[in-house]
């Protein structure tokens, strides 16, 4: 669909377009942070490995599109989302959605114990789906470059911890039971959010979005303002 959707968009006068990728797609052996020039040196996680190529090919597209045509796409990678319209489907829910309605059936029924896949230990970042598409309109209004971009806090959560912080929130007050023997995928997977989308919620303004050769580490003085927020996750961990 996405192919479609740029060849389409290229040839009918589309000024810009946004696509969205995937943390997912990032190599098992990246180091964390995770930073967009590493996108390519190697391979997904086993687990997630798919997944994680399909979701590069329309980054290679839109850099083709762009040498050949003009045309501008953007490419962002966000992190795990959560929110409003989640998906609660047992077997296709994300982490956060997934957690929520197990302890919320828990709480409900009274239940004592409760078993989660994994050990807990693995580590992901999360954002909530309004700061994501916020993040979004702010890469379309102001970003136009060729580069993949992180949409992130830059914080990690180990998945114990987000256990029991919806255990609480829901009531659930029974014992949590971990299964080791569910693969957990990469142990800990936070981006690298330097280059994000950036908006003052105190002001109402934006910064824009700072380009990837103004990191931190290569500037004399750092950036202004908040990354865009974060937050979704999978019992699959993605």
């Amino acid at each position: 669909m996405t192919t479609q959707l740029m060849e389409a968009s290229s040839q009918h006068g589309v000024e810009k377009m946004t696509c969205i990728g995937s943390a997912s797609s990032y190599p098992a052996n990246a180091p964390a942070p995770l930073r967009e020039q590493d996108l390519f040196k190697g391979l997904p996680d086993p687990a997630r490995a798919i997944h994680g190529i399909v979701k590069r090919l329309p980054f290679i597209q839109a850099r083709a599109y762009r040498r050949q045509y003009g045309f501008h796409c953007v490419f962002l990678i966000p992190t795990n989302c959560f929110g409003p319209g989640d998906n609660f489907e047992p077997k296709s829910s994300y982490v956060t959605a997934s957690l929520i309605r197990k302890f919320v059936q828990a709480a409900d029924t009274g239940a004592t114990e409760i078993v989660i896949s994994g050990t807990g230990c693995a580590t992901r970042e999360f954002i909530h789906v309004e700061d994501c598409a916020e993040g979004i309109v702010l890469a379309l209004e102001h970003y136009s470059g060729g580069d993949a971009v992180n949409l992130g806090s830059g914080i990690g959560l180990p998945i114990h911890e987000l256990a029991r912080k919806i255990a609480h929130v829901t009531g659930y007050t029974g014992r949590i039971q971990w299964d080791p023997s569910y693969p957990e995928g990469t142990t800990r997977r936070v981006l690298d959010v330097a280059c994000a989308p950036r908006s003052d919620r105190r002001t109402g303004g934006n910064s824009g979005v700072v380009p990837c050769d103004a990191r931190p580490e290569n500037r004399a003085t750092p950036s202004n303002g908040p990354g865009a927020t974060r937050i979704s996750n999978s019992e699959e961990y993605p």
